[in-house]
């Protein structure tokens, strides 16, 4: 946060990279700590020079939908708008769809829901095409985007074709760009990621913030009711008695605080509370901090 002068008052600026930067940063993955399923297909060096880290982590824009019921509920209607039910005409492909294997006992549409689920939440949607032992094609499986690593990859012409790596359960294990169906939201931030929609987390956050902030400070009243300035001098510190009789200088500020506290929410709300200063000239003031009026300003 950066605090600029407008006006006669100071305000305090958060942007949208700070909010971003601080509550999205993707975190990356040490992919050495997870055991090869099957044959190493590629090398430890490769490993850590090829994955393509994600522009911002995947796992919170996923929970930014769990914990919104506006953005989840936009996003169930988008996929409910554009996909009712999977229809094909080609007679072979729509028996391979049928005789398809899914996870969970789903079927086309619930695993295209989810995958659109993805897309639209966090920017990318991933899709495995299973194969059995022979090598064939014999369903589809849906793939996490906070399960997914990104190998950068080019294939003989210079075009971008990346594989990628399944982190699951302490286990990875690589497919080929072939098997995997990435639909993605194009961002200058990366040729292999996607990007959601930002301005709706910005939103989001910013809204929280200041949520929290009057909640805190103006319901719970966190926030003082006044400055006390003084010019001219300094406050008076007590002499009081400890606990074994002994005089001991308690500070001038806690001396008030303890005095405040006194006399607020009792008969003795209303009387007159003294404070010393130790230079009979000096001046003390209260400036109001809280904000009297809708217009936004202090008074």
């Amino acid at each position: 946060m950066r605090v600029q002068k407008i006006g006669g008052y100071k305000v305090g600026i958060v942007d949208s990279g700070e909010l971003l930067s601080k509550n999205y940063a993707a975190s990356t993955v040490n992919l050495e700590s997870f055991k090869w399923i099957g044959k190493q297909k590629i090398s430890k060096s490769a490993e850590k020079k090829k994955v393509v880290s994600a522009p911002y982590s995947m796992g919170n824009l996923l929970k930014l939908m769990e914990k919104d019921e506006y953005h989840s509920g936009c996003i169930e209607a988008k996929i409910n708008t554009c996909l009712m039910q999977v229809e094909v005409k080609n007679s072979s492909l729509k028996k391979w769809f049928l005789d398809a294997e899914y996870p969970g006992n789903d079927d086309i549409t619930l695993s295209l829901n989810e995958f659109l689920k993805y897309f639209l939440a966090c920017g990318n949607g991933f899709l495995l095409k299973m194969r059995n032992t022979s090598n064939q094609w014999v369903g589809l499986e849906r793939l996490l985007p906070t399960e997914t690593q990104i190998v950068e990859n080019y294939d003989e012409f210079g075009f971008f074709k990346p594989d990628f790596i399944q982190v699951k359960n302490g286990k990875k294990k690589l497919f080929s760009g072939d098997d995997v169906i990435h639909l993605k939201n194009p961002t200058h931030k990366s040729n292999a990621w996607g990007l959601a929609c930002l301005p709706v987390a910005i939103n989001i956050e910013i809204l929280e913030q200041i949520k929290t902030f009057d909640y805190n400070n103006f319901v719970n009243g966190l926030l003082v009711d006044y400055f006390m300035i003084v010019e001219g001098g300094s406050l008076k510190d007590d002499v009081v008695e400890d606990a074994e009789g002994n005089e001991v200088l308690k500070d001038a500020f806690t001396v008030i605080e303890e005095t405040l506290q006194a006399a607020k929410g009792n008969n003795k709300s209303h009387t007159t509370v003294l404070i010393e200063t130790e230079n009979k000239d000096a001046k003390i003031r209260l400036e109001p901090l809280r904000q009297q009026d809708r217009d936004g300003g202090f008074t």
